[in-house]
């Protein structure tokens, strides 16, 4: 559920689905409503497993160049993830993951 203030020169919108709190300012009141309307409908998707903006591709990815570097066989992994990333499968979501609690502390900035 989004709430809309009136600042200064600005509109503030603070928006909360399921736990997760977001907030931010725009010129605009329209703005505010098209930017939190969008990301309500993100949160709902992560929360649901899914991501609109994500992919399995994506996690291997950022796994790779953030973990697995740290990693004695970094190496062979690194061409494992490049391996898995290929596979068609990688570009789709999968709500089996749960994608949404995965995402929530690695791929969300």
């Amino acid at each position: 559920m989004a709430s809309f203030r009136k600042r200064a020169n600005s509109w503030r919108v603070e928006i909360s689905v399921k736990g997760y709190r977001e907030s931010e300012s725009f010129p605009t009141k329209k703005e505010a409503t098209e930017w939190a309307a969008s990301r309500e409908t993100e949160l709902r998707a992560l929360n649901n497993g899914r991501s609109l903006t994500h992919n399995v591709r994506d996690v291997f990815d950022r796994y790779g160049k953030e973990v697995s570097v740290k990693k004695k066989g970094a190496r062979w992994e690194q061409i494992r993830l490049t391996a898995l990333s290929r596979d068609p499968l990688a570009e789709s979501c999968c709500p089996i993951l749960a994608l949404g609690k995965l995402l929530n502390g690695v791929m969300l900035d």
